[in-house]
């Protein structure tokens, strides 16, 4: 029996692209814990931070930084939280280099 290049360049290709699905199945269904699809989805710093109706500063979602009422920054977001400035910085955010707070 003569076997060709062809022959061995499709086998090669069938056992790669078996072998790539069963992880992609074994990935999907969560039992690898190595693969890429099992990444656990951690809290944000906006959303690490509660709402608090009486606080001093205002943040943003996409933002690292923390600010008064009135600065002009607030204006580009669509969303922001009302928070305490201990509990804003306690996550990480610093404080805006525009209003100062």
């Amino acid at each position: 029996m003569k076997i060709d290049k062809s022959h061995i360049v499709s086998s090669s290709l069938g056992a790669i692209l078996g072998a790539c699905s069963i992880w992609g199945i074994s990935a999907l269904s969560g039992n690898n814990a190595a693969s890429p699809f099992s990444k656990k989805a951690e809290l944000t710093m906006y959303e690490k931070v509660a709402d608090d109706p009486d606080g001093d500063v205002y943040i943003t979602p996409k933002g690292k930084k923390y600010h008064t009422a009135w600065c002009y920054i607030l204006r580009k977001s669509d969303e922001m939280k009302r928070a305490s400035r201990s509990s804003v910085i306690e996550v990480g955010y610093t404080p805006c280099r525009k209003c100062k707070p």
